[in-house]
Formats: C-alpha cells, structure tokens, sequence
C-alpha cells in the first residue's frame, strides 16, 4: 500500500488488487483472496494468465472441484488459441494445468501415483508453479 501511489493510475487499481490477492493467498484467506481477484480487470494477457494461475490455485485450496476443473478446460482452450504468447509461455502453463489436473485427479481417488506425478514435474523444465504443485 506504501507505493500505492507510484504505479500508473492507468494499471494501479489492478496492480493493488491482484498483488493484494496474492497476499491474502499466501495467508491462506482463500475467501477474501476470491472476492479480490474478481476486481482485476483482464486488459491484457498478463492479468490474464495471473488471474487464472490464482484462481486455480484458490479453487484447488478451497476443494472446489467443478470449477478448477472448468477453468483448467476454458484456459488451456485460451492457450492453445492465442497467438499473443509465445511457445515458451504456453508451454509453461499448459504443463501447468496437466499436472495440476493429474495431482486433482489422484486427490480425488483416481488410481494414479502421487509420487509418480511428482518426478513427472521434477524432471519438466518448463512448467510454471512448479514449486507449488511439488508441494500438493
């Protein structure tokens, strides 16, 4: 909040709440960062794909199941349309959700192995939140 003021007006109110989200997140107030990360606007790809990565994350905490699903489904759709992002980055979050949809689906008592998963995503080396899915 302390540099608040030095950010573009232009992005500072989506700045402040996406951050803030992210904040709220990292202490676990799953429900507060919900309602926070609903005031970001997507006006452009970054809080896009930022919004998302949150969301997922939030809905995985929060064991809502049908709608991690849904947003894993409607945002590798996204990625695989866009033609704003580059290979990598693609790449990168498309990783993403396939592990998260694999370590979903083993929380929810499917048959495959955790650990197996985990040295699936030890061994990827592009795939963002890596450190995080290592943690579920």
């Amino acid at each position: 909040m302390k540099y608040k003021d030095k950010v573009d007006p232009e992005f500072r109110e989506n700045i402040f709440n996406l951050e803030y989200a992210w904040l709220l997140y990292s202490k676990r107030e799953y429900e507060k960062a919900l309602k926070t990360i609903k005031n970001v606007e997507d006006v452009n790809y970054n809080y896009y794909l930022e919004t998302r990565k949150l969301l997922m994350r939030i809905y995985y905490e929060t064991y809502q199941i049908v709608e991690l699903f849904g947003l894993i489904d409607t945002f590798n759709h996204f990625l695989k349309r866009s033609t704003l992002l580059s290979n990598n980055i693609k790449n990168d979050f498309l990783n993403f959700t396939s592990f998260l949809n694999k370590i979903l689906k083993i929380r929810i008592n499917e048959k495959d192995n955790l650990d197996e998963v985990k040295k699936i995503i030890i061994r990827c080396k592009n795939v963002d939140g890596k450190d995080w899915l290592l943690e579920k």
